[in-house]
């Protein structure tokens, strides 16, 4: 299910160049920009503090006022919607493609035995559970198209789907003690400077050319410039030290609340 807009607000902390890993299970290295959240605007459209937590902000310099690159240590208002990810570690990575593979094989196991039970042969069944097996299609997808096949015993199908979600949730189990969770404010649409605050370690403002995203050496550039300032506020004092603001884990949207 689609998680709905939220709007974060928080100090921008520093940037990065990360590899992150998806709900597919495939690593993505992307530019981020490092937000600690203190607030949320709920639908009053004023801020309500929730404890702070630092997340990744997809770094889209489209979404800059002005063309104007962000500063370290100003304060952001961010659009978007609350995702999980992981940081990237390949043996940890592979454990999990492993413990997903088998998943796949034993969800596709008890659906063709359900079948059996089922009595007469179900029509498409054995075409849906081939193309889940080849495609990983989320187990959501596989169940909205098994609930649409003409069961003759539908307490067969209902004790299916129970038993999909059980071999689904031990593998989510099993794969959240191999990966390190962090969170991420995905499918951004708005970014909006609400605080703007000056030290004399603050780099002098960049304008940011409307082509950059066509132009990776100049992407690069511009978040290198955001993690020098980064570096030189936090080697004055002015933000917290590093270690202090590594994401950990955005929380769903739901529990965002004041």
């Amino acid at each position: 299910m689609k998680q709905p807009l939220i709007t974060l607000q928080g100090l921008l902390l520093d940037a990065t160049s990360v590899a992150l890993i998806g709900p597919d299970l495939e690593p993505e290295r992307a530019d981020h920009l490092i937000l600690r959240v203190d607030s949320v605007m709920l639908d009053d459209q004023a801020p309500h503090p929730i404890p702070p937590e630092t997340i990744y902000v997809p770094f889209d310099p489209r979404l800059a006022a002005h063309d104007l690159l962000w500063h370290v240590g100003d304060r952001l208002a961010v659009t978007g919607r609350a995702a999980i990810r992981h940081r990237y570690n390949r043996a940890a990575l592979r454990q999990a493609q492993g413990l997903r593979q088998r998943e796949v094989e034993r969800i596709a196991a008890v659906t063709r035995a359900a079948a059996v039970k089922n009595g007469p042969e179900v029509p498409g069944l054995a075409r849906l559970v081939a193309t889940y097996q080849r495609e990983h299609q989320p187990l959501a997808r596989l169940q909205t198209a098994l609930a649409a096949l003409p069961w003759s015993r539908h307490d067969q199908l209902s004790k299916l789907v129970r038993a999909q979600n059980t071999i689904h949730r031990r593998t989510n189990q099993a794969m959240a003690a191999l990966l390190q969770r962090v969170g991420v404010l995905a499918g951004v649409t708005r970014i909006r400077t609400i605080g703007v605050t000056f030290f004399p370690e603050t780099a002098p403002s960049v304008r940011m050319p409307p082509d950059l995203l066509a132009r990776p050496k100049a992407r690069a550039a511009l978040v290198k410039l955001l993690i020098t300032e980064a570096a030189a506020l936090r080697a004055a004092g002015h933000l917290p030290d590093e270690r202090d603001h590594r994401p950990a884990g955005l929380r769903p949207a739901q529990s965002l609340q004041p």
